[in-house]
């Protein structure tokens, strides 16, 4: 028995010696190279999520670009085909506020862009508060709508009627003096 016992003690040294030298040379190598490409593969599933995280902002901005555009060309298309000074003059004319007083008007240099002008007037007036807000809503009512990029008012008096009514006929009035600059816009170039 006692030869048995050390056929079965070598062969279980030696199962583990092999055993020890599978898991060091072959399988602890490879499990080291597994860890390594497991790392590898989720740098690369996380390149791969700013990828389509950047791919739907940059589909979203197309989206946005194109929805612009179509807007872009309907306004475009609102633009007139022509405007020179007589048909601005006849526009601002065309206001009916009450208490209106053009002191100046002045055509600056248009600005020409790739496929619309646009004809700067500066415009000098005196009006009340009530005067300058019909003013500014009979502009918001042409249809090719001006812009205005500068506006700066000054009070010269104010008429204090009963300040103790709420009434809207009996309210604090001021007179202003104001200077705008009205952007009017046309397709093509600028005659």
């Amino acid at each position: 028995m006692g030869l048995r016992n050390k056929k079965n003690l070598y062969f279980i040294v030696i199962m583990l010696l092999i055993i020890f030298l599978y898991f060091h040379y072959f399988l602890d190598p490879t499990l080291r190279q597994t860890q390594l490409y497991l790392r590898d593969i989720s740098v690369y599933q996380a390149k791969l999520a700013d990828i389509e995280i950047m791919n739907n902002r940059f589909s979203g901005a197309l989206r946005k670009k194109e929805q612009l555009q179509e807007e872009l060309s309907v306004i475009q298309s609102k633009l007139p085909e022509y405007l020179d000074s007589h048909d601005i003059i006849n526009l601002l004319a065309g206001s009916k506020t009450i208490n209106f007083h053009k002191s100046s008007m002045t055509f600056l240099d248009p600005i020409i862009h790739q496929d619309f002008c646009i004809i700067p007037v500066r415009l000098s007036i005196n009006t009340t508060n009530d005067g300058l807000l019909e003013f500014l809503s009979y502009l918001e009512s042409i249809s090719f709508k001006p812009t205005i990029t500068n506006l700066q008012m000054s009070t010269i008096s104010f008429n204090d009627t009963d300040r103790g009514l709420i009434d809207e006929e009996n309210r604090l009035k001021y007179n202003l003096q104001v200077e705008m600059t009205i952007n009017f816009y046309m397709k093509g170039k600028a005659k």
